[in-house]
């Protein structure tokens, strides 16, 4: 279990690192747009080639370095409290969104693909060996104890914040992804991704951040990571205090992008409405939810339509 652990680790951090292309011209506006972000490619030699005869050149870009668990978002008021301009409110927005959904999207592809390379490879020695012997291949079979080594490994992550890193790891472990790759859990219905939401520490410093990272992971990955927020409502509506069910609310409330697609309202039509009138609307979507009567999965991006 210790290889796999070690790959799943060598494959979150390299699939951090995707090579795209730049024109010339380029290069010299990201520079006056951005010298410090400019310096750091240059310090950590992410330049490929220093440049070709069609004046491009290959960048290689920290992705989880760029996403830094969606907190670019912070920048920007996305509460209801400010009766502002819609175009003020949805452009600046709704650009900086769509910026993390892409960068958001190759890595997570970029991980599962870095994985299968290294995992095959490693199977591929492991068979032979096997076969060296007079082996035959059998599913490696998981128990107890190693997965509580996966989950010491995911947590140490999740601990320091880096939300995308620990929950990548559930993307990888999880018994659908495995059950292709000859490992096979003792649990059927395993989820790394809620024990990890169900042991986070949750003194309300850390749990703010994990609620907002869960909120904005909903609309960035496209619903495609519902589940870790869905879990947190049923486990808030079970256990509200210790699940700070409060806190969810509130801070649902403020980012306004969430909320439209949760209520399924408009921009321009809750911003018209007072915090108890959408503070209520939340609380009874989210009891729907924890009933398995409303599905996040299904819910439509109505802030987009703002």
């Amino acid at each position: 279990m210790a290889v796999i652990i070690s790959l799943t680790r060598k494959s979150i951090e390299e699939a951090a690192i995707v090579p795209y292309v730049v024109e010339q011209d380029k290069l010299v506006d990201m520079f006056l747009q951005n010298p410090g972000s400019y310096q750091n490619i240059v310090m950590q030699g992410r330049f490929e080639g220093g440049g070709s005869s069609d004046g491009k050149t290959i960048v290689k870009e920290d992705i989880l370095s760029e996403l830094d668990e969606f907190k670019s978002l912070d920048q920007f008021d996305l509460s209801f409290d400010r009766m502002m301009d819609q175009e003020q409110v949805r452009i600046p927005v709704f650009s900086q969104v769509t910026a993390l959904v892409r960068m958001f999207s190759a890595y997570v592809s970029n991980v599962m693909t870095v994985f299968e390379e290294e995992y095959n490879s490693f199977l591929r020695r492991y068979r032979h060996a096997l076969h060296a012997a007079g082996q035959e291949l059998h599913p490696i079979e998981l128990g107890n104890e190693d997965l509580t080594d996966l989950e010491r490994a995911a947590k140490a992550r999740l601990v320091k914040g880096e939300f995308i890193g620990a929950f990548a790891y559930d993307r990888i472990f999880n018994p659908e992804v495995m059950k292709e790759q000859v490992i096979r859990f003792p649990q059927k219905n395993y989820s790394l991704g809620k024990r990890m939401i169900e042991t986070a520490p949750k003194d309300s410093a850390f749990f703010t951040e994990l609620i907002k990272f869960l909120l904005r992971c909903c609309y960035i990955s496209h619903n495609l990571w519902f589940d870790l927020l869905a879990h947190m409502i049923y486990l808030a509506e079970n256990e509200p205090q210790k699940y700070r069910r409060t806190l969810l609310v509130h801070w649902i409330e403020q980012d306004s992008v969430f909320c439209c697609n949760l209520l399924q309202e408009t921009y321009d039509s809750l911003r018209w409405w007072t915090s108890n009138q959408r503070k209520d609307a939340i609380e009874k979507t989210l009891t729907g939810i924890a009933r398995g009567e409303v599905s996040l999965l299904g819910l439509k991006p109505k802030w987009e339509e703002s």
